[in-house]
């Protein structure tokens, strides 16, 4: 009786488990940050094939101490890596880069034969929290890494960590 109950259940446990991922994979760009255009290439991309996407909310974040490569005080942290981009996927990602590039108030960007290699972007700030854009296309290698940063972040400890200072 018991392993007649157990092959029964683990297929259905099974079947229940593959449906309910992809129905919790497909909600989550819904909760990407709507104020900024760069949302708009989370969603595009998400679940491209070429792409790997990593979304840190708050609570996975007070787990390790609110701190991610040095940096403190995050509250979220969304990157988006894109292997082999194809041009087209390159200027999407620098069209919506230059779009918050309008409303931000430090910003600090490296070109290099014409585009954009890297750039940091201070988006907003709203009392304590401050909201970054970081982006980095290496033509060599083939990738675009876009990064977006969200809490009480020192900017100068922030621009360190890209620089390579400690």
């Amino acid at each position: 009786m018991k392993k007649m109950f157990l092959r029964s259940f683990i297929p259905t446990l099974l079947l229940l488990l593959m449906l309910w991922q992809p129905a919790r994979a497909a909600n989550a760009p819904a909760d990407f940050p709507q104020n900024h255009a760069v949302s708009r290439i989370f969603k595009k991309y998400a679940r491209h094939k070429s792409a790997s996407l990593v979304n840190l909310e708050e609570d996975t974040l007070k787990r390790k101490g609110g701190e991610v490569f040095g940096v403190k005080g995050l509250k979220r942290m969304i990157t988006l890596t894109l292997k082999n981009p194809t041009a087209e996927m390159v200027k999407d990602v620098q069209l919506v880069i230059t779009q918050d590039k309008r409303n931000s108030d430090d910003i600090q960007e490296v070109y290099d034969s014409g585009y954009l290699v890297s750039a940091y972007y201070r988006l907003d700030v709203s009392g304590a929290n401050s909201s970054y854009l970081l982006y980095r296309y290496d033509r060599n290698r083939n990738h675009i890494i876009l990064i977006y940063m969200q809490g009480e972040i020192d900017s100068q400890e922030l621009l360190n960590l890209l620089h390579g200072k400690k």
